[in-house]
């Protein structure tokens, strides 16, 4: 009775219980199980979408705000002042990509290259 024959990383039983358990269901469950599945993948892309779409926006919106600030001190010829502005929001833009990593999602920190 114990089959424990490994087919792709899967038992046979599992296989037939599987099998079995898709027998016993109505038309109406499989068509709801197959609309509810496609259903969630469409709200995980949407979802994923806005996040990507909000992130541009305000990655966007902090580089102009960045280059604004530059710009206009250097039209009011404050060299000096434009580029300690520069270099003051990129260090507070490090500083706080360092923090999400070190304090929030410490795997993040890596370089993304398996070793």
């Amino acid at each position: 009775m114990g089959c424990f024959a490994i087919n792709s990383g899967t038992m046979l039983i599992e296989n037939d219980l599987l099998k079995q358990d898709w027998r016993s269901r109505t038309k109406v469950e499989i068509y709801q199980y197959v609309v509810l599945k496609w259903s969630l993948a469409l709200l995980i892309g949407l979802i994923t979408g806005f996040v990507g779409f909000f992130n541009n926006l305000g990655v966007e919106n902090i580089a102009g705000f960045k280059l604004l600030l530059t710009n206009n001190l250097m039209l009011k010829q404050k060299y000096h002042e434009a580029f300690a502005a520069y270099v003051a929001c990129n260090m507070i833009l490090g500083a706080a990509a360092a923090a999400l990593c070190a304090y929030i999602a410490p795997a993040a920190a890596g370089s993304g290259i398996p070793e």
